[in-house]
């Protein structure tokens, strides 16, 4: 068998980075936009 036709069924290193990174990122813009919106609500009901 070859090492390069094995599949493995865990995350590779850089892949379980690159998917922490995409939950990183995501949590960022998810609290921007809420930061955002509140904020314009809330100069809306001033």
């Amino acid at each position: 068998m070859r090492s390069h036709s094995t599949i493995h069924p865990y995350p590779t290193l850089p892949e379980a980075i690159r998917k922490a990174a995409d939950k990183y990122k995501y949590s960022i813009a998810c609290l921007d936009s809420i930061k955002k919106l509140s904020s314009a609500w809330l100069a809306w009901r001033r």
